[in-house]
């Protein structure tokens, strides 16, 4: 064995080992997150911020390429090989490529993200003692945040179908909501600092169909949004991507942390936003649990919510139940487990979260 597989094989053992180290030391995971994790994801995430296109997107565009490139490659060596013909085949450069691309996500995903997956809570960091998820519990903590709906909502712009929209593109949305940002580092000790704003997606439409309105790619230290969806879901979900930016692994975490993020900021729109994602996820839980009290509850909801709900909704069917879109959520699925999160399902687990929030708002 030569020098340089030596060398990787070492590395490869020592990213093995941190990833380990994270598993059984919470503790460990935290002082690393918020104190060497940035050493890595800071100059990489620098170098993204220089290109006004999504660098991740880009390399994940290039990885399918190259793919699809080495398997024509790998099936024209076996033809040549059946035939016994001498034709010129690239398979191991481009092989080799590939390799190198997997080697250097592999190692960026050990010394700069995973280990917030395994970090203390953010319920026992921020000392929010999480209550019991009972229907009256639910109901007290939707009930506030539909007060703060109909408070916000005689100062957003209204269409005629009365419905919001935003009255910012999604650069200046980007902007102020990583100024909220900001102000979330320097008030809560959980966060790293923020580094770059957030970017739309090329291919928004396309990946629509897979579900994903989101995704922080770790490897070039990017949060990314589809455009595709409402503009009401929007800010919400880039304060979501910016959470995974800040050192935020957990999904239901990292939703928690989007309202906490939104909340800092002055624009009504982006309060809105966050509030109106938590009004649905709690609603939603509570239709499980006592549908004549969702009803109830639904409808003390403002108008432009229930509206904003209902085009939402209207305009998401194409997006819905597609073999994309199973594909995309049972590779989520997969990726969050491995990692310790709880799955897609974590996604609704930030309920606890939200009604333990609220209700020690409300005391």
């Amino acid at each position: 064995m030569n020098k340089k597989r030596i060398c990787l094989v070492i590395l490869l053992i020592s990213m093995l080992a941190l990833g380990t180290a994270f598993r059984l030391s919470p503790a460990f995971s935290e002082f690393y997150t918020l104190k060497i994790a940035p050493i890595f994801k800071v100059p990489i995430s620098f170098i993204s911020s220089l290109f006004p296109f999504s660098l991740g997107e880009s390399f994940i565009v290039l990885l399918i390429f190259l793919g699809v490139i080495t398997f024509a490659s790998a099936v024209l060596k076996l033809v040549a090989i059946i035939w016994q013909k001498d034709i010129i085949s690239h398979f191991k450069s481009f092989l080799k490529i590939l390799i190198c691309c997997a080697i250097y996500i592999f190692c960026v995903f050990f010394l700069t993200f995973a280990s917030s997956y395994s970090r203390i809570p953010i319920s026992k960091s921020l000392k929010i003692d999480e209550v019991e998820m009972s229907e009256e519990n639910i109901c007290v903590a939707l009930e506030a945040v539909t007060k703060e709906l109909e408070l916000l909502s005689s100062k957003l712009p209204i269409t005629p179908a009365s419905s919001t929209y935003s009255t910012d593109n999604f650069e200046e949305l980007s902007e102020k909501v990583f100024k909220s940002a900001l102000k979330a580092y320097k008030k809560y000790p959980i966060y790293q600092r923020p580094i770059c704003e957030a970017k739309p997606i090329a291919f928004s439409e396309m990946l629509a169909y897979t579900g994903i309105s989101g995704i922080y790619t770790f490897f070039t230290g990017e949060s990314n949004v589809n455009t595709a969806f409402s503009d009401y879901t929007v800010p919400f979900t880039i304060a979501h991507e910016y959470s995974h930016q800040m050192g935020i692994g957990s999904e239901k975490e990292a939703e928690f942390s989007a309202l906490l993020i939104c909340l800092e900021s002055d624009d009504p729109y982006i309060r809105y936003s966050a509030y109106s994602q938590v009004a649905i996820t709690l609603s939603n839980l509570l239709y499980d649990i006592n549908p004549k009290e969702f009803e109830k509850a639904f409808r003390t909801f403002p108008t432009c919510l229930i509206n904003d709900i209902y085009i939402s909704s209207e305009n998401s069917k194409k997006y819905e139940e597609t073999v994309a879109d199973e594909i995309a959520s049972a590779i989520n699925d997969t990726y969050l487990s491995l990692n310790g999160d709880d799955g897609v399902i974590s996604y609704s687990l930030s309920s606890k979260l939200y009604v333990s929030y609220f209700l020690r708002s409300n005391e």
